[in-house]
């Protein structure tokens, strides 16, 4: 299938290409980047080659899947996300990884969010999970600000992981609640400068929609 490519304030998700393969090597190369992954090692060129060659398969077979992640100012790769089915457990895990240039900046949060509201809206998915290392509180904090709550701790990869969860349930007034904090802000904003005015209204019409 073809991947889309889907946009959100500061990023592009998109399908990885042959020319991703240097750049995500290196980024992979990089020291305290794969630090809490079950295999801590770099890996070789040939490992990010097949395991950028299964993501179509995976999107094929699923209908979602990982994304390259694209700087929107750089034009540059800077990690993944996406979702990922895990066949052990039959469950589907929200997932990221950035450039350690840009740990702190927000973007993993960005990404992830994205992913979440993607897998319930447009996927019909029941459950998100979100796996993180008991040690990596930064991860947790990404997914407790996508909406993932805490569930219980768990074995995954042959690792002890903290496991989150969201449900339709839980993303639905995760989500709402957000929106009502934006159209606050924008409301205030559309008083003072007019721009804001259509941002307001699109939010508006898309949550209309939503419930019709």
């Amino acid at each position: 299938m073809v991947i889309p490519v889907k946009h959100t304030a500061r990023l592009v998700l998109r399908g990885f290409t042959p020319d991703d393969l240097e750049p995500l090597h290196t980024i992979l190369s990089v020291p305290g980047v794969l630090q809490y992954f079950p295999r801590t090692d770099p890996w070789p060129l040939d490992k990010v080659q097949k395991w950028m060659d299964s993501q179509q398969k995976h999107w094929t077979e699923h209908g979602f899947g990982w994304f390259a992640l694209e700087h929107q100012d750089t034009k540059r790769l800077i990690g993944w996300c996406g979702l990922q089915n895990l066949d052990d457990t039959q469950e589907v895990e929200v997932l990221y990884l950035l450039d350690k240039a840009y740990w702190g900046s927000g973007l993993a949060t960005e990404a992830a969010k994205w992913c979440v509201e993607d897998g319930f809206r447009n996927h019909n998915l029941d459950l998100i999970v979100g796996l993180s290392h008991p040690d990596n509180t930064a991860s947790q904090r990404v997914l407790e600000k996508a909406g993932l709550t805490f569930s219980n701790q768990a074995r995954y990869f042959g690792m002890d992981c903290l496991r989150y969860t969201i449900d339709q349930q839980q993303f639905q007034a995760f989500y709402y609640e957000c929106d009502d904090f934006v159209c606050e802000r924008l409301n205030e904003w559309a008083q003072k400068d007019a721009k804001y005015s259509e941002a307001l209204e699109r939010l508006q019409s898309m949550r209309a929609g939503r419930t019709a």
